[in-house]
């Protein structure tokens, strides 16, 4: 840009004053804190096993073997979610 206050150019730039957000990700996993590793023993041995002999099938016994497990382990280490950035700031 050509001034006529003095001989010099003018020399200027444009700043983008917004940055782009980062993405977020959803990082799942088990919390331990209250976990009472003998309370969870007694509810492994107290769990009622013999029902899953009913089922014929073995993917029928397989699926409530697992469901059972899962439940067991759901009601004493609950899954947690928690919201972190994809990358770190630059």
């Amino acid at each position: 840009m050509d001034t006529v206050l003095s001989d010099h150019a003018l020399v200027f730039s444009f700043v983008n004053e917004k940055l782009p957000r980062s993405k977020m990700k959803i990082i799942r996993f088990r919390s331990t804190k209250n976990f009472n590793d003998n309370a969870f023993r007694v509810y492994l041995q107290v769990a009622p096993w013999r029902v899953g002999e009913v089922f014929d099938d073995v993917g029928d016994r397989a699926y409530f073997t697992s469901t059972l497990i899962r439940d067991i382990v759901d009601e004493h280490m609950p899954l947690k979610k928690v919201r972190v950035r994809d990358k770190d700031v630059p």
